[in-house]
């Protein structure tokens, strides 16, 4: 009767041993090694839960700049050939040159925790921290000229939450703004901070 149970015991062991899914594999991002220059590669998840190789997604066209240092980049924009850069975690805006890669500026603000979305207009840079629970203006100089919170209005609602993680603005001023946790859609202020509505 033992052995009919130690039997047993290990045939349902190979079943599960059999049925288990494989577990992913780690790929080195920056694999050097290939031939084609690529240094990463692209990968899919197969119908057995196993990464595959798959046709290069992206070719990089070279590194525009080296000497500056991101940390955990969220968001960028492109305006009259800079690029604005939210590097979260470096708590700035990097400006970069998106012809020659060259260094045009840096926006820091003490009030900046994890600026996580950039929108840049023919006069302002506008900032989204999602930890600060504010979106920041500031003139291309760098200089803040104004500090958006969560609305106070009662159709905003008690209970609903401001963290901004990203910003589009309209030619009207108007702040599109994705709050990290409102479910009610897009938020909208207007130049003032006053609420507007959500989209």
């Amino acid at each position: 009767m033992k052995k009919k149970l130690y039997s047993l015991f290990i045939f349902i062991l190979a079943i599960f041993a059999f049925l288990m899914p494989a577990r992913p594999q780690t790929v080195d991002a920056m694999d050097s090694s290939r031939s084609d220059g690529i240094p990463y590669d692209t990968l899919t998840l197969g119908t057995d839960n196993r990464l595959v190789n798959t046709q290069t997604a992206y070719i990089p066209y070279g590194i525009l700049n080296e000497e500056v240092q991101l940390a955990s980049p969220e968001d960028m924009y492109l305006f009259n050939d800079n690029m604005y850069i939210a590097d979260t975690g470096n708590k700035r805006i990097v400006v970069i040159n998106s012809l020659d890669g060259s260094f045009v500026q840096e926006v820091k603000c003490d009030k900046f925790q994890s600026p996580k979305g950039v929108f840049v207009t023919e006069n302002n840079i506008y900032v989204a921290d999602s930890v600060a629970q504010l979106v920041f203006k500031f003139d291309h100089a760098g200089t803040l000229i104004r500090e958006y919170g969560r609305p106070t209005e009662p159709l905003y609602g008690k209970s609903t939450e401001f963290n901004p993680i990203k910003i589009a603005v309209a030619s009207s001023g108007y702040m599109y703004i994705v709050s990290d946790g409102t479910s009610n859609g897009l938020v909208t202020i207007n130049d003032y901070g006053e609420f507007m509505g959500f989209v």
